[in-house]
């Protein structure tokens, strides 16, 4: 393949305007998948700016005559004086439509045709200035793919439209698919609506499969649009559905050789950079694409019984769940390493009472070389005097000698931890409970100082409480360096948003530029309107309407990026996960398009909010999809797929997942990966802060942060929340 660096040398800096025809409309699938590849990359690799307009054949889909003219005359209008410098029609009508009237329209642009099946290119790349990048399909392998993973099956039911398009696929798979004839009965679904498709697919003899094809009119003549015809069918079908398109994948069918209509706008991308640097058509060979190797749905194996060992070899499979030990691991290994350690704890326990009276010795020393105060409470009969070490008078302030009270040392407690720390002094007493609390105290030469208490009762023979025993520590410098160590926290976390988002400043641009350059767009067509005589005021409001909602798309954007650059202070409340989400794939929109990553978010339904502050969890999301980009940047197309799953446990907290498919992370660092300064990227690429700054806010929320490498490549970041009941949700 032809290297692009001649032509990067070759161009100059003023804006290229790229016309993209499209068969059926923008978002019409699966027009919509090769035109979003194609933009995407487009931008990317082009050293010059590029302006996209769109045309689309919204009628091509009805078999009506004349349709052509009002497009006509709406191009016309609108490139009498700014002449487009490449034209690119998506699918077989867009082309047949500029072949008619290339001509009269645009005869010295270039013409790129994308995604034409070499059955219809026949005729079309005789006229100078016209190359292809298309298809070569061999639709056998359509059935093929059925009786390839359920060689038993003996009917198969065809499902397909009515529009032109689909009439002339019918004719072609019908002629092709004869060879099938002795082996299976082929069934032909395009004289039914999809609402008798989905009824008829309920009761499906055995050993039979559904082949969903092209669906864009029904024969009520209802469009479909985004395999919405798919989404309905696959539920309710007691067959196997299968289809022809790789974009279909995760939508119900069980997969095969297919169709990437993705990767076919990836490649075109590659002829669109050459053609507008000026290089001619003739010197760019016409490319007809094959089928993607195989990939399936693990969920739809397992739906409907289907053997991995069955599929070809080198099979992808895709969405697949974690089993039992993968998604129970760490906390089984948790469990078996809290039993160890209460195993040791239990042996020095026994040995420990072989040397009690040494140990009690040994203990006071220690506790006075280690600053900690000793103390006895006693109950029942024996009053409520307290006994204590020296040490514990002097943290206190009490004077080293004389009888002590409890409310002597509750008098030295700050009044806004006095209530807590009698609490749990009286639950010891009464119910035989271990207590440990933090309190401060205000002593009237030191200030303010933190001691922690912890204290435990021992039982009488009868069952009562006896005493109560305990040990004070000061903490002071402790809180001091946490509150200082919080700081600079803040700061830190603070500037590693700044610096996330610096590294996603160019996509952002490029999502900031779609709405600006569509009010630009919609900007010269009012201006149009109204030098025109009389002026169309519908259409006139129409685009008002339309620059506003770009407008607001705008907005928007920066709003989600100011949100997330604020510096703040933590603010737990209850917050919605599934909004901390989405806000972040929101700003993340633009850099997984131009990175030409799937991204699959899998929210359990009625997952309950978490308390945690909204701008923090954003940060940590940002963070780990960030780095699951990082990962995969350089592995094939094919594996450029993210997760983010979300789930509620039943130790009332939600888990959070964030799972790529890039090349894992090495064993050597996965238990040091959250340490600072310890990356796993490309060297110059990172700081090794990023996941220490996740795992820091992670932990201040109650939850934990954990890395793991996935069976089947890349690698999975998980963390919990606590759960907040519904009662307090906002």
């Amino acid at each position: 393949m032809a290297t692009l660096a001649p032509v990067v040398m070759a161009v100059d800096a003023s804006p290229r305007r790229v016309l993209m025809v499209y068969s059926f409309g923008r978002d019409f699938m699966p027009y919509a998948a090769t035109g979003i590849q194609f933009r995407s990359e487009l931008a990317r690799l082009s050293p010059q700016p590029v302006e996209f307009r769109d045309a689309s054949l919204e009628q091509a889909r009805f078999d009506a005559p004349g349709r052509d003219g009002p497009l006509l005359d709406y191009l016309r209008a609108v490139y009498a004086e700014h002449r487009p410098d490449l034209i690119v029609p998506i699918g077989a009508q867009a082309a047949m439509f500029l072949q008619r009237h290339r001509q009269e329209l645009f005869p010295e642009a270039p013409l790129l045709l994308v995604g034409v099946d070499d059955r219809r290119l026949r005729g079309m790349l005789s006229e100078p200035g016209v190359t292809s990048v298309g298809l070569d399909m061999d639709v056998s392998r359509f059935v093929g793919n059925i009786l390839e993973v359920r060689p038993n099956t003996r009917d198969i039911y065809v499902v397909i439209g009515t529009s032109p398009l689909e009439k002339f696929w019918e004719q072609a798979f019908r002629r092709e698919w004869a060879q099938f004839s002795d082996r299976v009965t082929l069934h032909w679904w395009s004289d039914r609506s999809i609402a008798e498709v989905r009824e008829s697919a309920r009761n499906l003899p055995p050993d039979s499969a559904v082949l969903v094809t092209v669906v864009n009119l029904d024969v009520d003549g209802i469009p479909f649009e985004h395999e919405a015809a798919l989404r309905s069918i696959s539920p309710a079908s007691s067959a196997p559905v299968f289809g022809i398109i790789r974009e279909q994948l995760g939508l119900g069918i069980v997969g095969g050789r297919l169709v990437s209509q993705g990767k076919i706008g990836f490649e075109a991308a590659k002829h669109a950079v050459r053609l507008l640097a000026g290089e001619p058509a003739a010197n760019l060979p016409v490319q007809q694409l094959t089928l993607d190797p195989p990939a399936y749905d693990w969920r739809e194996l397992e739906r409907w019984g289907i053997s991995e060992s069955s599929l070809p070899l080198g099979s992808e499979v895709l969405y697949r769940s974690p089993g039992l030990w993968e998604e129970y691991r760490g906390h089984v290994l948790i469990a078996l390493g809290i039993m160890a350690l209460q195993a040791v704890l239990i042996l020095l326990l026994l040995a420990a009472r072989r040397h009690a009276r040494e140990s009690e010795a040994n203990l006071s020393l220690a506790a006075e070389f280690g600053n900690v105060g000793l103390w006895q409470l006693a109950t029942g009969s024996d009053g409520d005097g307290v006994k204590a070490t020296p040490k514990f008078r002097s943290l206190f302030g009490l004077p080293p000698s004389g009888r002590i009270t409890v409310e002597d040392i509750l008098d030295r407690i700050h009044p806004d931890d006095r209530s807590d720390t009698e609490k749990a002094i009286q639950n010891a007493v009464n119910d035989v409970e271990d207590f440990s609390v933090e309190h401060r105290m205000v002593l009237p030469d030191v200030g303010l100082r933190w001691i922690a208490s912890t204290g435990h009762a021992d039982v009488s023979r009868e069952g009562r409480p006896a005493r109560v025993r305990g040990a004070s520590i000061d903490i002071t410098a402790i809180r001091k360096a946490e509150m200082e160590r919080q700081s600079l926290r803040t700061e830190l976390t603070h500037l590693s948003r700044v610096s996330t988002m610096g590294q996603l400043s160019s996509a952002l641009a490029h999502e900031l530029n779609q709405p600006l350059g569509a009010i630009l767009r919609n900007a010269e067509a009012a201006e149009l309107l109204l030098e025109q005589e009389p002026t169309d005021w519908d259409e006139l409001k129409a685009i008002v309407k339309d620059i506003q909602q770009d407008d607001q798309r705008a907005v928007s954007v920066i709003d989600r990026m100011r949100s997330l650059l604020m510096k703040r202070e933590l603010q737990i409340e209850p917050i919605s996960l599934d909004r901390v989400v989405h806000l972040v794939i929101g700003l993340l929109k633009s850099e997984l398009q131009f990175r030409r990553v799937h991204l699959a978010v899998e929210l359990e339904s009625g997952l309950p909010w978490v308390r945690g502050d909204a701008i923090h969890l954003q940060q940590v999301m940002l963070n780990l999809l960030a780095n699951a980009l990082d990962a995969i940047r350089d592995v094939p197309s094919e594996r450029r797929r993210v997760a983010v799953r979300a789930k509620r446990l039943e130790s009332n907290r939600v888990e959070v997942a964030v799972c790529d498919r890039g090349t894992g992370i090495p064993e050597e660092r996965l238990q040091r990966v959250f340490e600072p300064f310890v990356s796993t990227k490309t060297k110059g690429m990172g700081m090794g802060m990023g996941l220490a700054i996740c795992r820091s806010i992670v932990e201040t929320h109650g939850g934990r942060l954990w890395a793991e490498n996935n069976p089947e490549g890349g690698a999975t970041v998980r963390f919990t929340l606590i759960a907040v009941q519904e009662a307090t949700q906002k």
